[in-house]
Parts: structure tokens; sequence; C-alpha cells
């Protein structure tokens, strides 16, 4: 035998003769009403504590005398007998588990009640709001009939005014051509009043000048009948 086999026959024997060592798993003490906890994997090592059913464990080691050494969520350590120990949810756990997942769901159901209540609530004021929308589009869309209509209207009056008001633009131009006309002829009136009023004066001048002459010639003409009277030749 070469020593290379000869050691790992050695290895081999201490490998099996260690204590089983398991990676630490989550277990629970089964339904025995207190299993005791001691010091060493043997009935007459010391108890140092009780696990009662349903505790919490980590299992650390597990030997072949059907013992394992574990730690409870409270951080103590000792050797307790494998058989009272269980990978599955005792029924008590398993019990208050279902009873906290019913509360869970009792809670989920009442707020889901609760949801569909305000779901409901707020479809009817949905509901209402739509008929309210409703109602206002049709009364919009009246309002919106009775504007085209006022707005039809409001074109044909313009055109009319249009037509009416080509009528009353040629009334303010032959208007405005009476006024220039009228201006024109007063004009020419205050200048012939004027002329008139030279005329007038003229003619007074004249007739004034033809009665002065009037009377110095038959003054004249006395004066020279009186000369002849007292002359010789009348004798």
């Amino acid at each position: 035998m070469s020593f290379r086999c000869f050691l790992s026959l050695i290895v081999f024997s201490v490998i099996i003769a260690l204590p089983l060592q398991v990676e630490a798993e989550t277990r629970y003490v089964s339904d025995v009403l207190v299993v005791s906890l001691r010091d060493a994997p043997s009935r007459s090592a010391s108890i140092i504590g009780h696990l009662r059913s349903g505790n919490v464990m980590e299992v650390v080691e597990e030997n072949e005398d059907g013992y394992v050494l574990i730690t409870t969520d409270a951080g103590d350590q000792g050797w307790m007998q494998a058989r009272y120990t269980t990978t599955k949810l005792p029924k008590t756990l398993a019990i208050d588990k279902l009873k906290a997942q019913l509360i869970s769901l009792q809670k989920q159901l009442q707020i889901a009640k609760d949801q569909k209540e305000k779901v409901v609530t707020s479809e009817k004021s949905l509901l209402e709001e739509l008929a309210q929308l409703k109602k206002s589009s049709a009364e919009l869309i009246n309002q919106i009939g009775t504007m085209k209509m006022a707005v039809t209207e409001a074109e044909s009056s313009y055109v009319d005014l249009q037509e009416k008001s080509k009528g009353v633009a040629e009334v303010y131009r032959q208007r405005d051509e009476f006024l220039a006309r009228h201006d024109e002829m007063k004009q020419k009136i205050a200048f012939l009043e004027a002329e008139n009023n030279d005329l007038v004066q003229t003619g007074r001048i004249l007739w004034f000048l033809a009665g002065f002459g009037v009377f110095l010639v038959g003054w004249m003409m006395g004066k020279m009948g009186r000369k002849q009277r007292h002359s010789p030749l009348s004798l």
C-alpha cells in the first residue's frame, strides 16, 4: 500500500469519527408539550432549559446518536433529541398562522368592501356628472343653434345695410353738392347785392345831379328872362 493511499484512509477514518455536521436549518419543537435542553448529547447530561411545542430553533450540529445541537431564538444553546424536532410547521403554529391569515384576509376583504363602496359612490357621482354634462351639452347645442340663427340674421341685415348704405352715400353726396352750390349761390347773391347797392348809390347821385342840373338850367333861364325885360330894347 502506498503512502498516499494510507494517508487517504486515515483522513477518511477521521472524518467518519467526527460528529455529523449539518448546515443550519430552521426546525420546530414537534407536538410534545415540553422537551429538555441538555448541555451534552446524552440523557444523563444536565438539563439547562426546556422547550415547548412550537418553539423555533436553529440546528447547528447533529450526531449519530439522535441528538442535535440547537440555538434558540433567545440565544440559548444546548442538546436535545432530534426525534422531537420537525421541519414542518406544528399544528398550533399552523393554526395561529391560519388565524393570522384569516384576520389579514378579513381586513383585506373589509378594505375591498370599503373600496367597492367608494367605487360605487364614485360611479354614482360620475353618472350624475355625466348626466349633468349631457344636459349642459344639449343646452349648449341649443345656444349654438340660436347663435347661428342670430349670425345668419345679422349677416342678412348687414347685406341690407350695405345695399341701403349705397343710397345713403348717394344722398350724402347730393347733399354735399347741394350745400356747395348753395354756398356758391350765397356768395353770388352777396356779390350782386353789393353791386346793387353800388348801383343804387350811383343812381341816387345821378338823380341828384340831374335835379341839380335842371334846377341850375331853370335858374339861369329865369335870370336871363329878367335881364331881357329890363333891357332898353324892350322899350
